[in-house]
Order: structure tokens, then sequence, then C-alpha cells
């Protein structure tokens, strides 16, 4: 008699979250590079792109939009949000909410702000318009916090 050999089904799931995980921890390591690229080399000699926007250095040491607050209890306050965000992430993950992706990004970005508060005293920015200094664990911010609201789960 003659064995059946079944196989096992994909877990869509479980794909999903790895590719997940290696996307945010790629981003991670771009959004890494790119400020110790803008500590090495923009600082001392700014790279213009188009339209008014250029590459640079500036650390920020305020909160977000350069809102005026400082100091270790605002690190302290951060690394907090941090670990819920950490919380809240793995949670979206293994229950396979639709909103993972934003959860994750916001993660990522507010982590990378977060080492530089840490380590330098504030958040290094490196892209800047006429009107702001921003980086990319920013943009993840920002869009991790779109795709959460526009994903969320109806009441």
């Amino acid at each position: 008699m003659q064995k059946q050999i079944t196989k096992k089904p994909i877990n869509k799931y479980s794909l999903f979250n790895k590719t997940a995980w290696l996307g945010a921890v790629l981003l991670l390591i771009l959004d890494r590079a790119l400020k110790m690229a803008a500590i090495v080399f923009w600082q001392q000699q700014p790279i213009k792109l188009i339209g008014g926007w250029f590459l640079g250095y500036n650390l920020n040491k305020y909160l977000a939009f350069s809102l005026p607050w400082t100091g270790p209890v605002l690190s302290i306050v951060l690394s907090i949000v941090v670990i819920g965000l950490i919380i809240e992430t793995i949670i979206t993950l293994r229950q396979h909410r639709p909103n993972a992706w934003g959860w994750l990004l916001l993660l990522i970005g507010s982590t990378s702000n977060l080492y530089d508060r840490l380590v330098y005293g504030g958040v290094i920015d490196y892209l800047a318009t006429w009107w702001t200094f921003l980086n990319l664990a920013d943009i993840l911010i920002v869009s991790g916090l779109i795709i959460i609201i526009i994903k969320r789960r109806p009441s």
C-alpha cells in the first residue's frame, strides 16, 4: 500500500508576519544609515536636491514639529510610549489585524527617533525643505498613523 503524501498548507499569516518584520527591519536600517550619512557627510556639505529640497543635518532637541519640550522627562515618557507600541504591535500581528503594517511602521519610526534622542540628545533630521527638517522615521510614523486610522476595525 502506498502512503499518501500531504502537503502542509502555507500559513499566510505567518508569512505576512515574517515579511512585515523583514520589511520593518530594512526600513529601520535604511533610516539609521541615512542618519549616519547626515552626521558624517551632510553636516559639513549639504546636498541640494530638486525643488528646494536638500540633504543636510539638523539635531532636533524638541518634540515633534519642534514643540518646546525637551530633557530627561521627555526621554522617559517617549521610552514608555515605545514600550507600549512594542506590546500593541506584537498583539496586532498575532491577531492578524488589517492595520498591522501601520503599527509596525509606527513602532520602527518611533524606535529610531527614540534611539537618537537617548544617544545624541535629539533626533537627527536629514531631509530639508524650505519649511522643515525631517527624516524617514518621521515619514514612517505619519504613514503608520494614517494606516491605523484608515484600517481600524469598525465598532
